[in-house]
């Protein structure tokens, strides 16, 4: 699960990703770009496409 790590010095926020969350994440794109291997065609897919990452609470 994802764990959100709060930043106040630069107002950002980091996002600590575990071993199954990066490889969800590689089976989401691997899905959604399937059959594609121009980079402008996979950018386009990837821009209009939502991937999701759960959060521990």
């Amino acid at each position: 699960m994802a764990i959100i790590i709060e930043n106040n010095f630069v107002k950002r926020r980091t996002i600590k990703l575990s071993v199954e969350d990066v490889i969800s994440i590689v089976k989401q794109y691997q899905t959604v770009t399937r059959g594609y291997c121009e980079a402008p065609i996979v950018r386009d897919i990837i821009k209009n496409s939502n991937f999701y990452v759960p959060e521990d609470i």
